[in-house]
């Protein structure tokens, strides 16, 4: 199956219209491909809604895999935030942290394990905290300490014993006199001192394990072997005992100051979201954790990140309609519409490709534009336009056909190595097979709305080769279409039942309104009561159907 891998650094979006038909999605692909070929590497075919059973069986026939189903265009944390997100381990330093963050210009650090999953968070409040509400580690309650961190954060030398171990005891500075000393250091603390030689005597002489002697004057070598037979760990730093004090605070472990994160955003949350809780009150301006749903850190968002973030680009076929585009759309850049429908509503801020060509299909325009490209479309490719072209103009024999069309037409069938009569007869019995649906799926999955005036319209079509399940399942479709009217706020709704083979339609609708309106533009038979119309000869909804029915409401 040929597949398309969108490039995400350029991604732009060519869609259809909501509930597509083949035109729509076949068009959608073809566009995207000659767009990637020349100028817009990004390019990615998507959809608004399920397959028609006759897409289905095109993109079968030409193997190609269907495009991507897109929910909206709305900005997502994905599309703002920053993926290189600076992380922290739980056994980090705070001295590193606070490089790292200051290097970095982070105002936050995610802490993750081995596979990204966030522990918490640690911000250089935190930090600005410790350090300045501590004058040393407190006695108690500390994290363990990895004496071996803290010889590198302050330049220290291990003069005796072993400094590897993690220390998680009592720390003391040893400035009171050696009778107080002795009374409270225990065996197994940490202490501080100076050059007083008898402190440090008295200190290991109540059991410290540790001693780290501060100013730069190393201890005698009485006091090294005093350190060495018992065991104690005794270490010497040029620093001052209140910076050496500081340094062993950070070389405490992040997880000492670690905390959960008040808030996170998943990537798929919408950006405004996000944008909510960074601008709150008493958020402090801090970024959020951008994690998934297995927990793992995949980014960070800040205020920043919000007001650079790249809105997604969009490109429309087959329609220009406000009501028919992707949700979200206002949210999005507009880079071009190609249609071959009448001018809708759509608005924008600066100028774009607007193609607005008055052909059969969708897919005859994308055709040409390969010829003037230069380019010849592959045979996938061409099998799906020539699909477009058959889907929409009933095989050439719609009133909408043009010359263009059957140019194309010709052009394709080799190209695509198909018969374009056989391929049509394949894909209208795949059209006319409603056995996996129901009366609602099927008038809404070619509904197309109007609004003329102060009146709403809605004209649904269905294509097949007999009408026969229509009639059968009238009742069905007629509580479908007043449900539909009732629901949305329509004042008409109709059901377009075409028939392929003898080129007329059916005209099905709920109740008198609709029926007063065709009544005004066609000839109708048979009694009001059956609320269905035979309108002969009639084919397209576009050409034959609504613009008669929109001059109609506008001279009401």
């Amino acid at each position: 199956m040929t597949t398309f891998e969108p490039d995400h650094s350029s991604l732009v979006y060519v869609v259809g219209h909501k509930n597509p038909d083949t035109d729509t999605i076949c068009s959608a692909i073809a566009y995207a491909a000659l767009r990637r070929a020349t100028d817009l590497p990004g390019a990615t075919p998507a959809r608004l809604g399920p397959l028609w059973a006759e897409t289905a069986a095109a993109l079968a026939r030409c193997g190609v895999e269907p495009p991507l189903l897109l929910a909206d265009v709305r900005q997502r944390v994905a599309d703002v935030m920053n993926p290189d997100v600076v992380t922290a381990r739980e056994d980090d330093t705070l001295y590193d942290a606070a490089r790292t963050m200051r290097e970095q210009r982070k105002r936050l650090l995610p802490v993750v394990d081995d596979a990204r999953r966030l522990r918490g968070v640690l911000t250089l409040d935190d930090i600005a905290e410790r350090y300045l509400s501590d004058m040393t580690i407190a006695p108690e309650g500390h994290g363990p300490l990895a004496l071996d961190h803290f010889l590198r954060v302050s330049g220290g030398t291990l003069l005796e014993g072993t400094a590897g171990r993690h220390f998680t005891g009592r720390v003391w500075i040893g400035a009171a006199r050696v009778e107080t000393l002795h009374a409270r250091i225990t065996p197994g603390d940490l202490v501080l001192v100076g050059d007083r030689e008898d402190a440090q005597a008295t200190t290991l002489a109540a059991g410290a394990a540790y001693l780290i002697v501060t100013g730069g004057t190393p201890p005698s070598a009485a006091i090294r072997a005093q350190a060495r037979e018992r065991g104690a760990a005794l270490i010497a730093v040029a620093h001052d005992t209140y910076a050496a004090a500081r340094l062993l605070n950070l070389s405490l472990p992040v997880s000492d100051l670690l905390h959960s994160a008040d808030q996170t955003v998943d990537p798929d949350d919408l950006a405004a979201d996000a944008a909510h809780i960074l601008l709150a009150p008493g958020a402090g301006g801090q970024p959020l954790p951008v994690v998934d749903d297995d927990g793992r850190v995949r980014g960070i968002v800040s205020r920043t990140d919000l007001l650079r973030g790249r809105r997604k680009r969009v490109i429309l076929v087959d329609h220009n309609q406000r009501s028919q585009a992707v949700d979200g759309l206002d949210e999005a850049e507009l880079l071009g519409v190609l249609d071959h429908h009448n001018l809708g509503d759509l608005h924008t801020a600066e100028p774009i490709l607007f193609m607005l060509e008055p052909v059969g299909c969708t897919a005859t325009i994308v055709y040409e534009l390969y010829q003037r490209a230069g380019l010849t479309p592959a045979r996938p490719i061409a099998g799906l336009l020539l699909a477009a072209i058959i889907s929409d103009t009933l095989l050439l024999t719609s009133p909408t056909t043009t010359e263009r069309d059957r140019i194309a037409v010709a052009a394709l069938g080799p190209l695509a190595g198909l018969d374009p009569a056989a391929f049509a007869q394949e894909l209208f019995r795949a059209r006319s097979d409603f056995s996996a649906t129901t009366p609602q799926e099927i008038i809404q999955s070619n509904l197309k709305s109007y609004e003329f005036g102060s009146a709403r319209l809605a004209v649904g079509q269905a294509e097949t080769l007999a009408t026969d399940y229509f009639l059968d399942h009238q009742a069905e479709f007629l509580d479908a279409l007043a449900r539909l009217k009732a629901d949305e706020s329509y004042d008409y709704a109709l059901l377009l039942v075409t028939d392929i083979l003898h080129g007329g339609s059916l005209a099905l609708y709920p109740g008198a309104a609709e029926r007063q309106l065709l009544a005004g533009v066609f000839v109708l038979g048979g009694d009001a009561t059956d609320h269905r119309a035979a309108l002969p000869g009639i084919v397209s909804r576009k050409k034959q159907v609504v613009p008669p029915l929109a001059r109609a409401l506008a001279a009401r």
